[in-house]
């Protein structure tokens, strides 16, 4: 299967208080371009979710072409630097920034 889009998720668990966290990087190979969704909470599926959500793909479609690599047990400063775009690419209607 060739992919057309490859995400790759970090995610950081707070132990006090239990929750998980995530940030993403999709890279659109087609389109030469990156989606940054930044620091923000979700466990499970959720940042599959989020990411589908940005690129107008419903559903949790198994024969989608995506390429998902997920990082877990990384420490917090760096899931929510993983996260950081340029402010002036910020999409705030769709909260994710956009880099070409």
């Amino acid at each position: 299967m060739k992919y057309k889009y490859i995400a790759e998720i970090r995610e950081w668990h707070d132990n006090i208080n239990g929750n998980t966290y995530f940030s993403a990087n999709v890279e659109d190979i087609e389109r030469d371009v990156n989606y940054i969704l930044p620091f923000q909470y979700g466990y499970g599926d959720q940042s599959e979710y989020e990411i589908k959500e940005i690129l107008g793909l419903k559903g949790f479609n198994s024969d989608l072409p995506i390429k998902f690599i997920k990082n877990s047990n990384c420490k917090k400063k760096d899931v929510v630097n993983f996260g950081t775009g340029d402010q002036d690419n910020y999409n705030s209607k769709l909260g994710y920034y956009y880099q070409d």
